[in-house]
């Protein structure tokens, strides 16, 4: 039995449909199935990409159930993964599906395009040999003290770049939590809005963040620590 493939579909993170490649929307306009987290936000996705033929289209959310995506693939059916915004995988859901697809040996493909990690780690100037993605910060005390402050130590003794995101609302909260709580002399780099006209990415010391008043908007905010390499 041939079976199906399993495509790692990026999706955009601003409405600049160019940071997809051509490539990426032409399979995505020949599959038929999605597993995706929101099917409206979907639509709108397949839409901008070409698909013609979305009436026909099957859905499958992400924290279902997957037997029944299995066994569709399992059928010799292609299904694609679409997250939010960016890779699917990469602080967004779909590692359960991936890792089961692997476990019945149907072919996983990911596919290349914008992800607001990489990008923001690549244009930071900070050391892109080591890092360490740490998703969400805990809003509770002492817990997100003590881990920015395990964080420093690894930025120190390991020169790894520790990286961050916030929801949009509170990014502000969280940008002046790391000027209190971060050493003056290590550098912070925010990456706001990646891809869109609006984009910002700025790389300063605590130090010099301390000395300009800046507020972000809510918009999606990719934070970074590191020293200099």
């Amino acid at each position: 039995m041939i079976k199906g493939k399993l495509y790692l579909i990026p999706t955009f993170i601003s409405e600049d449909k160019l940071t997809i490649p051509a490539y990426v929307l032409e399979k995505t306009s020949e599959l038929n199935c999605f597993i995706v987290e929101n099917v409206n936000s979907s639509v709108k996705f397949l839409k901008k990409a070409g698909h013609r033929k979305i009436q026909d289209v099957i859905f499958f959310q992400t924290g279902k159930d997957n037997s029944e995506t299995i066994n569709f693939l399992l059928e010799g059916n292609d299904v694609g993964i679409l997250s939010e915004a960016g890779m699917p995988c990469i602080a967004d859901p779909g590692s359960d599906i991936v890792l089961l697809a692997h476990e019945y040996e149907i072919p996983v493909i990911p596919f290349a395009g914008p992800s607001s990690i990489i990008m923001a780690l690549a244009a930071s100037g900070l050391n892109g040999q080591n890092f360490a993605f740490n998703g969400y910060l805990s809003i509770k005390e002492p817990d997100r003290n003590n881990k920015l402050k395990e964080c420093g130590q690894k930025i120190i003794k390991e020169h790894q770049t520790q990286i961050f995101i916030e929801s949009p609302h509170r990014n502000n909260q969280l940008f002046e939590t790391l000027l209190m709580k971060i050493h003056p002399k290590i550098f912070l780099c925010v990456a706001c809005n990646l891809t869109s006209e609006k984009e910002f990415i700025a790389t300063k010391t605590i130090e010099e963040w301390r000395m300009q008043k800046i507020t972000f908007e809510k918009f999606p905010v990719v934070f970074l620590l590191g020293k200099r390499n």
